[in-house]
Formats: structure tokens, sequence, C-alpha cells
């Protein structure tokens, strides 16, 4: 299991029973192949990390892992700065039980990584904003994190329990209690649905406190202190501020802190960091004033109070990870002097970046997860898999399946790679350096001595201060204005990661917001209420729809896709809507059957959604905040988040910046009239704030108005992407003439490409089956059948359905190329009855059919 690894065992003077354990490890450690270096924690004659990278390149023991029960050692630091593992010795035992290394976070003897046994989700009802940084501050603090609800979630982050991850981890929750079986399966879900003032707290006490208080969805925590976390310690639980004194220090004691508005968090959030700051003895500035503050911290590299941060001698320029890492370690170092992303970053990519597909081997855990993050920030498209079509391949050492692949195999005229392999220092130097490098120099060409690889040495390059200095008048920089448009989260490519890091909303914004005004207009008001209320009433709508599939959900916690029952289908369930929902239901008129009241009609024009939209892969392009949706609204435009389970909203227009194949682009395409790019809603939003301006804020602009200044029809892709690049996109011929996409939303066909087939469906599909059923069936598909690749063939026989084309029996199975090897053999091989035909094809047959708006040849497609 070990084998090419070098682990460094540091052991304490003074502890018998540690050096017992660690002895055992080493034992297990040779065993499994890895190479043994021993010291004691007091020994301090050499720094086994501290070697310059030319040296560490000559030699042959590189450490990549250090097992100990101590945090009093010279290497600690270096190991910390540089990714490289510290774990107890029960991490060897475990990781050998379980036939793999487990999570090295839930080992690491530091107790300031209280969060280490922690693997959180956050619902998507929380500002982005603020989701980023819980996700931040729990990773800071030795935890995890996934976006995702899944078998390992420990705690959800929410703020009530009617967004839809609540629901379904409430589902889960209770399903497991109520069934043995289930809880056999899924062994013992206990997801703990708790308020985000549990992770502030504690962050701010510097320990994991007892959830009780913060439960949702009856929080006791709420009822001891109405106005929440609005006077610094207030709303604390005094038992837990009592055993807590030890952690307040003084360690930022004299220092004065600015948080710049750019990262757009609650005042909830911003609350937690002042505090998390006093308790560690600084304070923090509400207001910018260069000759008063000492540490300005801050997302990107933009704005008047950053510029004149950086031209002074005196003020340390950071952001909340660095923030959270001097916390952490207790050590006062200088942000350029840190971890590249302890800097604010760019809130541009760059130009010669835009296009670059680059991937990632032999890097895993945070390191990986720090070079996805670098590759986003410069504007390349990170591949969870290679491909052909791939430019770079980041590569830590000389072997394995994609480095030997992108090496050997892929070649072009000239013998040599088609994609150019290099290591981690030459995505480093790329953005440190804003520009990108020449890929050939000796030093992004070694991958490693044969026995140990490139990742140990991850994370020590700093950033440039001669290219820092640029950004101070921005005038200097070669900035790509045109965005990367991928939507890394919504998209189904080949996962072969574990964890995904959120995508990091751009802003354009060049000078420091100001604060966001509690209060607005009564009809924009009564517009955001609105809009608030339709977006309850639909996950209400969801969850009465939904009970059997929420069950299923439950009884397949393991990640096994359920077969989805049809929508059309009465549920008899016994559900009932909550008094807060019946008021919903009031308010938004789905329960009423008399005619709207005679003076409510001078209102309907502002209250009718001529535009019911929903956005998808527009991060980079545009953030709504909810003042920006309520504007919207009253102006006759609805932003959907997600497609509405109510029949009585109907979705016409489709916001996107390219042609894209996620799931809300592919449904979408079954509906909707229009599809615009993101320009529209940002030139929208310029006409009303001008408005606001020219009528002293006491007009609203109506869509007829609205209409005539800002047509949606001008803003079709087609009028930002050539017609040529459309097709091609869309799977035309590169000499085919019109326009592919016009012909898609006018095809009489629209919505019925798989009408009344029946499809059998891969569990392996990327984006999981149940979303590849969900899009099939917004286009016709009858009925479709899940089906897993350990199927036997007794089994498969059953489970298999048919459909008939042009009057031929046939059998369709949709499958993934790589994953399904083994079923898609059983398939072709099984002999349905007489008549009937196994066709396997794979994904792209699907999306292929859908953008021409009918059932293309199987024959291009097929597996």
């Amino acid at each position: 299991m070990f084998k090419g690894q070098t682990f460094l065992i540091v052991r304490s003077c003074e502890d018998s029973e540690d050096s017992a354990e660690l002895s055992q490890a080493k034992t297990l450690l040779q065993e499994n192949g890895a190479t043994i270096i021993e010291k004691e924690e007091h020994d301090n004659d050499k720094n086994y990390l501290e070697e310059e990278e030319e040296q560490q390149q000559e030699h042959d023991i590189v450490v990549n892992h250090i097992i100990t029960k101590s945090i009093q050692f010279i290497e600690y630091g270096l190991a910390i700065k540089s990714m490289i593992p510290i774990t107890l010795p029960n991490w060897v035992r475990d990781s050998i039980s379980s036939g793999k290394p487990v999570n090295y976070k839930n080992y690491n003897p530091d107790p300031k990584f209280f969060f280490k046994d922690v693997f959180i989700c956050v619902a998507d009802n929380l500002p982005i904003g603020d989701k980023e940084a819980i996700y931040g501050g729990v990773k800071a603090f030795g935890g995890n994190y996934l976006d995702v609800l899944t078998k390992y979630t420990t705690h959800l982050i929410a703020v009530d329990i009617t967004n839809e991850k609540s629901i379904i981890a409430s589902s889960a929750i209770h399903t497991n209690d109520n069934d043995s079986h289930s809880h056999s399966q899924n062994n013992g879900i206990d997801i703990k649905i708790v308020l985000p003032h549990w992770i502030d707290h504690c962050i701010t006490l510097g320990r994991k406190i007892d959830e009780s208080a913060y439960l949702l969805p009856n929080p006791s925590i709420l009822k001891q202190d109405k106005q929440l976390f609005l006077n610094k310690y207030s709303s604390i639980p005094e038992e837990e501020l009592a055993h807590s004194q030890n952690y307040i220090t003084d360690f930022f004691k004299g220092k004065s802190f600015y948080i710049c508005q750019d990262y757009n968090v609650s005042e909830r959030l911003i609350n937690s960091v002042e505090s998390l700051i006093d308790t560690h003895g600084g304070k923090v500035n509400l207001k910018f004033n260069e000759d008063l503050i000492d540490v300005y911290i801050g997302k990107f590299r933009s704005g008047d109070s950053y510029s004149k941060s950086c031209k002074s001698n005196r003020i340390v320029v950071g952001n909340l990870p660095w923030l959270y890492h001097v916390i952490v370690t207790n050590k006062w170092i200088l942000p350029i002097n840190s971890n590249l992303l302890h800097y604010p970053i760019p809130n541009e990519s760059l130009l010669e970046f835009k296009n670059l597909k680059i991937s990632i081997t032999n890097y895993s855990g945070d390191s990986r997860a720090y070079l996805v993050k670098l590759i986003t920030y410069l504007g390349g498209t990170f591949t969870k898999t290679l491909s052909k079509d791939n430019d770079y391949l980041i590569s830590a050492k000389d072997e394995g399946k994609k480095h030997l692949t992108a090496k050997e195999k892929w070649l072009n005229n000239e013998g040599n790679p088609k994609i150019k392999i290099v290591n981690h220092l030459w995505l480093e130097d790329c953005f440190a350096q804003w520009k990108l490098i020449e890929f050939n120099q000796s030093k992004y060409q070694f991958f490693g001595n044969g026995q140990n690889s490139m990742e140990s040495l991850i994370g020590r390059t700093k950033l440039d201060e001669i290219v820092l200095k640029q950004w101070n008048g921005l005038d200097n920089l070669d900035i790509d204005h045109e965005k990367d448009s991928q939507n890394v989260d919504d998209s189904m490519s080949e996962d072969e990661a574990t964890q995904i890091e959120a995508a990091t909303t751009k802003t354009t914004t060049t000078t420091d917001p100001e604060p966001r005004h509690r209060g607005r207009a009564a009809a924009v008001k009564a517009a955001l209420k609105l809009h608030d209320n339709i977006s309850d009433l639909n996950n209400f709508e969801k969850v009465k729809k939904s009970t059997k599939k929420l069950n299923a959900f439950a009884d397949n916690w393991d990640g096994t896709p359920v077969k989805r029952s049809n929508p059309d289908a009465d549920d008899n369930s016994d559900s009932q809507p909550s008094p807060l929902v019946k008021k919903l239901k009031t308010d938004t008129g789905s329960e009423s059957q008399s005619e709207p009241e005679e003076s409510s009609v001078e209102n309907e024009e502002q209250l009718i959604n001529h535009v019911v939209a929903i956005m998808t892969g527009c991060e980079k392009e545009i953030s709504l905040s909810r003042s920006d949706i309520a504007k919207l609204t009253e102006a006759g435009i609805q932003v959907l988040s997600d497609f509405p389970i109510s029949h009585t909203i109907s979705i016409n227009t489709l916001i996107a910046p390219k042609i894209l194949r996620t799931e809300k682009f592919l449904r979408s395409l079954s509906m909707v009239d229009n599809v615009v790019h993101p320009q529209y809603l940002m030139d929208v939003l310029e006409r009303l704030n001008d408005n606001e301006k020219e009528k002293d804020n006491s007009e609203s602009i109506n869509y007829s108005v609205l209409a005539k200044q800002v047509d949606l029809h001008q803003y079709s892709l087609a009028k930002y992407i050539p017609v040529k690049e459309l097709n091609i996109e869309l799977g035309y011929p590169i000499k085919h003439k019109g326009n592919g996409l016009e012909t898609l939303l006018n095809s009489p066909n629209r919505g019925q490409v798989f009408n009344e087939l029946n499809l059998n469906i891969s569990a392996n599909l990327n984006g999981g089956a149940e979303v590849i059923s969900g899009i099939l069936e917004d286009h016709g598909m009858t009925k479709c059948s899940i089906i897993k690749s350990s199927i036997t063939m007794i089994q498969l026989k059953k489970c298999i359905i048919e459909s008939t084309i042009k009057n031929d029996s046939i059998c369709i199975l949709i499958a993934h190329k790589s994953k399904d090897t083994k079923l898609i053999n059983n398939f072709k091989k099984l002999n349905v009855n007489a008549n009937a035909n196994a066709i396997v094809v794979e994904w792209d047959w699907c999306v292929k059919s859908i953008f021409k708006g009918q059932l293309e040849p199987f024959q291009s497609y097929q597996l």
C-alpha cells in the first residue's frame, strides 16, 4: 500500500505509550513497502523538509507523510505549508484495515484542528459568500466538506428546514431511525442540521462545541437571543464561553483590521469574523482609513481600499484563508510569504489561459484541491479525466495511467506528446507571475527520482511582488474580459476526484461597494416577498410530490441512484402544508378560487412575469444579489434558481453564456422559447438602476417600457457566438447552413424527442442516473430502468425494458464507455427475444438528439 512513500516518524521523549503505538505503526508501514525515517521531537539538528528543491531532486528521500502524536517538532510549520499529511499512528492501522488510505484529516494530532471529525454541507439558500466562507473556515480548522449530501456528511448547515438539502437529510435520518434494516445498511446516518452560528461559535471559541442548542427545526439558542450574534458573544451559551477562556489570546494585540465588502457575505458572518479577531486581541474598523488600519482583509485585487493598502508600507494585505491560517498555526507570517492563495485573488482570469484544459494526476487531498483552485483562478478549465483534448497534464511523478498515456501513447507526428506534461511548479509560477510560462523548462519537467514524487514540494512558491504592484493601477494588466463560463458544479464530466471546490463567484467591481441598504421602496419589498413566497411554495410542492422519492433516496444512501417514479402519477401522501406554507399559498394565490379584487388590478402589470428564466453556467459573468432579484421581479422578469414543481410557473427563457451540457441547460431546451446571453440581465439591471436615479426612486419601470429599451430578442446566443460555432457545438457538420439553435427552439418536436421510448440507463453515467432520467423524461421518455454495473445476467434479463422504433422492437442501453465494460458485454450477449435488437449507446447520443430535436442515428454513438 505504501510503496514509494517516505514516512517521517516523530517520537515523543516522555510518552511510553506513544512509543509503543509508533513502533507498531513503523512495523506496519515497513510491511507495506514504506521507507521510514525516525527522529525525536526535540531533535533540531536536521529539518527533513527544509532542503532546497534542487538538493531534494538529487537525494533519494523526500518525506511524503509524518506520523506522530506531537506537534512540537521542527518540521511542523513547513509540513503545514507544504500540505504534507500529519497523522496519529492509528491512521496506519485503519488504512490497512480499510484496504486503502483513509482520510488523514480525521487523524490530525493538533488540537487546533478541532473540526477534524466534521464533514459538512451547506444549504443552497445561504448567500454564496457565506457558503464559501463557511467551507473555507471548516477546512482551515481541519474539517471536510462537499457541496452535496453524502453518507459521510455529519453536519448540514442551514437556516431553515424548508430547503431541499434539509428535506433530504431529514428524510434520510427519519428513515434510518425507523428502519432497522436501513440502519444496518447506512451504518447509522446521523446528520445534524444546525444553524451556521454553530460554525461561527466553534471558530470563535477555538473548539468544537455541543450542537444541541443549534439544532433545527427548533434551536434553543434562538430563544435565548432573538438578536442572534449581533452583539459579539451575546448568543454563545454561557457554559461554552466559560470553558473557553484559555483560547482568548492577545495574538492580534494592537492590530486594527478592515474587512472589505467584496466578500459579499451576510452581517452575521461579518460579526463572526469580528468576534474571532476580538478573541485574539485585535479590533475591526467598519470604515476604511489607511491611517488607522494595520491589516486589510479582502477577496479580490481590486478597489480603492485595496490599492491604498498596497501602496502603504505599513498595511498587511491578506484574505480570510490567511487569517484562519495564522490563527491555526499561531505564527505570524506575511501573506505574500505564505500560500499563494493567502493573498487576494485576481478578479478576472488570464487571457492566455482561456480555453486551456488542464488535468491533474498523482496529487491528492489538499494538494489536489489547491491546484484545482489555481487552475480556476487563472481561467483554465480543470478536467477530472484526461482526454486528447487536454492541453496540459500536471503530474507529480513519472507513473500512473494518465501520465503514461500522455507520455507514451498520445504522440504527434514527430513522436512527441501532444499533451504538455508538467509538475505543479509550472502552475504555481504561472499564478505568481500572472502569465503563461513556457512549459519545457527543466524544473517543470522533473517528476521525482523514481522513488519519491513532487507532491511534497507543493505550496512553497511565493507571489511575485513586482507583479503585485501592477494591480495598484490596473492599467498594465493583460486581463481576460471574455471570461470562461464553464459551470464546474453543474456539469456532467467524468468524475475521478473525491472533492470539487465550489466555483468562486467573480465580480467586476473596481471600487469598494457601498453597504447594502436594508430598506427600499414598498413596491420592491412586495416584489421581493412575492419572489420568496413562490420559492418557498415550490419547495413545499416538491416535498409533497416527492415523498416516495425521498424515502427511496434514504434507502439507497450508499450513492446508488434509484429509479424515478412517474412525475405525473398521483402521490397519496398524507403530507399537509405547515401554517407557513398555507399562508404562502394564500399569499401567492394558489388556493384562491375567486377573481382578484378590483383594487389590485392596477398592480397587475408589475406582478406579471413576462420573462420567467433559469440561469446556468453564468457564475463568472453575473451574480445576482437579493436586491437584484427584487428589481427584476418588480419589472416582470423572474429568475429562478431551480426548476419549479408547480405547473402554474412556466419557464420561457434560458440564460447561458454558450451551449452547455448541464442539467439545467438540457432540461430547459424542452420548454423555453429563448436562449439568451447573461448580458441581457446585466443591461436590464443597469437600466433599472438608471431609472431609479432618474425618477429619484419614486417610480418603477414596467416591463412594456423596459422591453422597448432592452429587447430580449437582441441577446440571443447567436448575437454573441458565431452561428457556425453554435452549430458545431450542437453537433451539426461544419458546412451546415442556418442557425441550429433557432431550428431547435422552433421545432414542433421540442420536448418530445424521446416520445414513447423506454430506455435502460446505467447507474454509472456522469451526473447520476437520477439526473439523466429527469432530463430524458422532460424530453418525452415514457419509462426507464436504471441498471447497476454489478448486476448479474439473470437480474439483467428481468430489469431491461424494450421500445418500438418504426415497428421494430429494440432494447436501448445508455452506458458509460469506460465504467460499464462488463455491463455492455452482458447486455449485448443477452438475447431478449427473437425480434429485439440490443443497442448500446453513449450519453452523447441523447445530448445530440436533444440538440437536433430528433433521434440521431445510432451508428456514430454505439459502444
